[in-house]
């Protein structure tokens, strides 16, 4: 029963991403509403693993789905200058819906905008320069207040240049997280960015204490054909407690499980490439380096190498289907992954 109410669900959803008027659009002249729906999620391991730097060495000999599936509504103000937004989110694995967003903000005529409150970062919003890959891969590793954070957000751009930066206050309505971007087109058809993080503080309950940043390019070769490449180095020091960073698999029985400091090198090269006017795949080599200093001295080091491929499928303005897989020594196991998008 399930399955027929969601395949109902789907294909109702399908028709009318057929339609010009499935977009909610204007409310008002100042106000409009928008939502998604993304059902899908990954397939592999007992720990959803492989875009994480942390997790490439669990092992699991089942595949298990990890439901991806979430929902969102947002509404936008805009009168002149000043904007504002509110975004309520709802996932499959969680029980409630989640205040996601909500701030304003002020666009100057000089190109500098300023925006606060609950809203994504400039580095969750702009760090992946130079990733191609249809999920897997995403740049610079993500944590702490890499993504959605309390914050003030100031921007420049003009047809050449971006930069911005966001500072942070952590659950304690502490200082001292911040993050930012930079991007530049030094020629039409090529892009160049770098991103970095600095998380000092209480983030979802634990100490975060971390930093990344990450240079990356993307070549328009072709009509159909864009390269990109990046590098990215992470660091998690001895005080951070949102990771559990046991390089390769040791437990407390190894006397590896207290460390002092994990670093992280990843670099990847990643390509995209239009078969069909609604279809496009992409492809990535990556690799990934890092070495853990544990408490009783001990240096441990690992590295290994990934491959991943990937289309995506847009069925209409509206509709957007994608699938990604990935594997190699890094990862111990294969990943996949498969999601429905849907855009009103």
């Amino acid at each position: 029963m399930k399955k027929q109410l969601l395949a109902t669900a789907i294909t109702a959803v399908l028709a009318m991403g057929t339609s010009a008027t499935v977009n909610a659009g204007n409310i008002t002249d100042k106000v409009s509403l928008g939502a998604f729906m993304e059902v899908g999620g990954y397939i592999g391991g007992e720990e959803r693993q492989s875009i994480d730097a942390y997790h490439f060495h669990e092992k699991s000999n089942e595949a298990i789905f990890h439901t991806d599936t979430a929902g969102s509504i947002r509404v936008k103000y805009k009168d002149g200058q000043v904007f504002g937004g509110i975004e309520v989110d709802a996932y499959a694995t969680k029980k409630t819906a989640e205040l996601d967003k909500a701030f304003v903000g002020f666009k100057f005529n000089n190109g500098v905008t300023v925006k606060g409150g609950l809203i994504d970062s400039v580095f969750d919003a702009r760090s992946s320069y130079g990733d191609l890959a249809v999920e897997f891969g995403k740049g610079a590793v993500e944590t702490g207040a890499g993504g959605d954070v309390n914050g003030l957000t100031t921007e420049y751009s003009n047809n050449a240049i971006y930069i911005g930066v966001t500072a942070i206050q952590d659950s304690n309505s502490q200082n001292g997280s911040f993050n930012g971007a930079i991007d530049f087109k030094p020629m039409e058809d090529l892009l160049i960015g770098a991103g970095f993080l600095r998380t000092d503080g209480i983030f979802w309950g634990a100490i975060n204490d971390s930093y990344s940043w990450n240079v990356g390019a993307e070549y328009q070769a072709t009509d159909k054909l864009k390269i990109g490449a990046l590098y990215n180095q992470y660091r998690v020091n001895e005080n951070d407690e949102s990771v559990d960073l046991n390089a390769g698999g040791n437990s407390s029985a190894d006397g590896y499980e207290a460390r002092n400091s994990v670093d992280m090198d990843q670099w990847e090269i990643s390509a995209r490439y239009k078969l069909a006017e609604k279809l496009t795949v992409a492809g990535q080599v990556s690799s990934r380096d890092y070495t853990l200093e544990a408490e009783n001295a001990d240096t441990l080091s690992d590295s290994g190498m990934f491959y991943g491929f990937g289309a995506f499928y847009d069925y209409s303005k509206n509709t957007r289907f994608s699938a990604d897989y990935q594997y190699g020594t890094a990862l111990n196991e294969s990943m996949g992954y498969v999601k429905a998008a849907f855009y009103f």
